[in-house]
């Protein structure tokens, strides 16, 4: 079986300083190497990122990234809880090379800026409207605009049900199911509140998500509630519902590469951090200029 090489960067304001005394600090964890991602005993940690790297045997590379997913999957949250900052390695650059073909796969999400959204009549109109009414709680804008500010998937999601909750209750301070599911619809609705088995239940309870579940909820919940707004409330559409990536943020804001390269130029080696230096300083859309592109399919169909 065919021998990989995998690295992967880790944003995290977490310094790697075990072993200060060696050239390089660093440790390992699963038969994973981890190192700072820019240090030197002069200038300290450069970077807010560390290096994980490791090398492995497997049937192909989907199976040996399947491997290593699995086990920074384990080590990458408790890092989080003993360091008590930052960690993300979910939207972060990787590349794996295939040893004896010196050809690498590179998945390189970069950034491109926040794009924002038009506010105009409508939007005012609608403004002016909710103003108007009481009879919507203001516990429900209070959640959903800090859903709309936060990052991470399951955050949003937990506050999106709060919002919900909110939204959703009635005069008596009880859920009002009917109007539940109005909102959602009965499918949506089950799925998010079916006793035990539902995705509120199990996410505020400590179970987390299936890995068979690929559904993007925060989506799903968002075009709901907006069309119910549109539909029940103004009774026209005065929001946007086909607004791409709604839910809009400052930051995460990335665009994605993912190309099959090889070395053109000694100096240029296939390693992430070379390979990523070439992108940030090459054309527009990121194509690292100093690697050749691989489209040979009888290579990449079985790398």
């Amino acid at each position: 079986m065919p021998k990989y090489k995998i690295e992967h960067r880790i944003s995290t304001l977490s310094e790697n300083a075990v072993g200060m005394l060696a050239e390089e600090p660093s440790f390992e964890a699963e038969g994973i190497k981890f190192t700072h991602w820019n240090f030197n005993h002069r200038d300290g940690w450069l970077d807010d990122a560390w290096l994980a790297e490791i090398e492995l045997t497997a049937q192909d590379a989907t199976h040996a990234l399947q491997d290593f997913k699995k086990r920074l999957f384990k080590i990458m949250p408790i890092v989080a809880l003993i360091g008590q900052a930052y960690t993300q390695y979910l939207v972060q650059p990787y590349l794996i090379k295939r040893i004896d073909i010196a050809v690498g796969y590179l998945y390189y999400p970069f950034d491109v800026g926040p794009s924002p959204l038009m506010f105009q009549e409508d939007e005012k109109k609608a403004l002016n409207l909710l103003l108007a009414k009481d009879d919507i709680p203001e516990e429900f804008y209070l959640y959903w605009s800090d859903a709309v500010n936060t990052l991470g998937y399951s955050s949003k999601l937990l506050i999106i049900f709060a919002a919900l909750e909110a939204l959703t209750r009635n005069a008596g301070g009880n859920k009002d199911i009917a109007l539940q599911e109005t909102i959602l619809g009965k499918e949506l609705s089950d799925k998010i509140y079916a006793p035990k088995s539902g995705l509120r239940h199990r996410l505020s309870h400590g179970d987390y998500f299936s890995v068979d579940d690929m559904d993007n909820y925060v989506e799903l919940i968002h075009q709901k509630v907006i069309s119910y707004f549109n539909d029940v409330v103004f009774n026209e559409k005065l929001i946007g519902e086909d607004i791409a990536g709604p839910q809009r943020h400052f930051f995460n804001n990335d665009n994605l590469l993912r190309i099959f390269i090889k070395q053109q130029e000694d100096e240029w080696t296939l390693d992430l951090k070379k390979v990523i230096e070439n992108c940030v300083y090459g054309d527009n859309d990121h194509i690292p200029r100093d690697y050749t592109s691989v489209h040979d399919k009888s290579v990449t169909e079985h790398f």
